[in-house]
């Protein structure tokens, strides 16, 4: 296993005696399956590094196709020479799902969808496509195309993408697989391997931290005890309420009284010594937000 930052290998495995066709992760990083050339898969531990065990099929020794289920680390999918697809769970070693004869002809890929994590899909130099439901489990859809598929992919849309050996390209909405939607064509070989952009998430860290802390930090509103008060800001200072508000001494006593069931009386104040100092104070709640 490369480093491709640092160049260089982090993770080696022993030697087999067949060359591997085929390797891929499972949905935790914590195991790499390669599948050899006589058919043997072998299950490798990421964290220990060393073969924790080896997936054989009574069917077949000539595996077409192998992948691990994106979302259970514990699935791992593989497809035959000889048309089967089969659903292996690693832990017991025995198959969830076996689907004898799928391809009248060798399965070219398989795939899982990103959408339903039930549904797994094959192709076949048959020019088939099949659409499994694994919790039945049945073939629930399949198309016949005019070419003979050699790769197969599935986005975060399903929509479905199919290579061929001319070099064509056939894009299908697997919500309707009447026909393909798209046609894409540039190659005169066979198409050997078709892949999707996989999406890019549009926050990063930093953005996602700066949001929770945003979130943690902003107050509780806490509604005005008095509602029957229109006006939207009023002043305080430290000279007499008769000099500022221009209220005569009769009327004293009943400032310091609307002041003290708003809570701003003398009692509940401190305010500055400097005479030259004076706050406003806004009693709308967003000024307690601010």
């Amino acid at each position: 296993i490369w480093d491709t930052k640092n160049k260089s290998v982090t993770k080696t495995f022993p030697a087999q005696q067949y060359s591997v066709n085929f390797i891929s992760f499972n949905s935790k990083n914590t195991s790499l399956a390669a599948t050899m050339q006589n058919g043997e898969t072998v299950i490798n531990s990421l964290v220990s590094n060393i073969p924790l065990l080896t997936v054989k099929l009574s069917q077949s020794r000539s595996i077409s196709s192998m992948k691990f289920h994106h979302e259970s680390r514990f699935l791992l999918g593989l497809a035959t020479d000889e048309g089967h697809v089969v659903l292996r769970d690693v832990t017991t070693n025995k198959d969830k799902v076996f689907f004898a004869n799928a391809h009248a002809s060798p399965v070219s890929d398989i795939a899982f969808s990103l959408v339903n994590r039930d549904v797994m899909l094959s192709s076949g130099y048959d020019k088939m496509m099949y659409v499994y439901d694994v919790r039945l489990p049945s073939v629930v859809s399949s198309i016949k195309t005019a070419h003979t598929l050699t790769s197969l992919a599935i986005n975060i849309e399903n929509q479905v993408a199919l290579g061929t050996k001319n070099g064509l390209i056939l894009v299908y909405d697997l919500r309707d697989l009447t026909n393909p939607f798209k046609e894409l064509k540039g190659h005169e070989v066979e198409v050997h391997r078709v892949a999707f952009q996989p999406a890019r998430k549009k926050l990063n860290s930093t953005e996602i931290s700066l949001r929770e802390d945003t979130e943690n930090m902003a107050p509780v509103k806490v509604s005005s005890p008095v509602k029957t008060r229109t006006s939207d800001f009023f002043l305080m200072s430290d000279t007499s309420p008769k000099h500022t508000l221009g209220l005569s001494p009769d009327s004293d006593n009943k400032a310091d009284s609307f002041l003290e069931m708003m809570g701003l009386g003398n009692s509940n104040l401190d305010l500055d010594n400097d005479g030259n100092k004076s706050f406003v104070f806004e009693r709308r709640s967003d000024t307690h937000e601010a």
